[in-house]
């Protein structure tokens, strides 16, 4: 999950794509029609539930600004699939926060990241 945020935030489609679960990935990623550039300002991860041997669910919410534009949140629970040892996206759904404490975690427009994830999860 980390990783595809950081390929978010340096622009690397090809990793993106690569991380992909084969049979669910679109042939090419989009790319921004805007003039102005998204920059990605910091990811929360805020739950990770093994769903089976080889499936995961992380749910996180990301920040970020178009432009000069205020700070948005994406918030989504995303699937992922181990297939040869590797976790592959697979789907997401996007959803608000179970928690009503959004702005209270990140005052004063900070957005901090939890520590590193145990090495294997998604």
């Amino acid at each position: 999950m980390r990783s595809r945020y950081s390929a978010y935030v340096f622009g690397d489609s090809a990793y993106l794509l690569d991380t992909w679960h084969p049979a669910l990935r679109p042939a090419e990623l989009e790319r921004d029609q805007e003039p102005v550039a998204t920059r990605w300002l910091g990811l929360r991860i805020m739950r990770h539930q093994c769903i089976g041997p080889d499936t995961s669910e992380v749910e996180f919410a990301a920040r970020y600004r178009i432009g000069g534009g205020p700070a948005q949140r994406l918030h989504e629970v995303s699937r992922f699939e181990r297939i040869a040892g590797r976790w592959l996206y697979c789907d997401g759904r996007f959803t608000e926060p179970e928690w009503p404490r959004a702005r209270a975690d990140f005052p004063s427009g900070s957005f901090s990241q939890t520590p590193p994830a145990a090495s294997g999860d998604p």
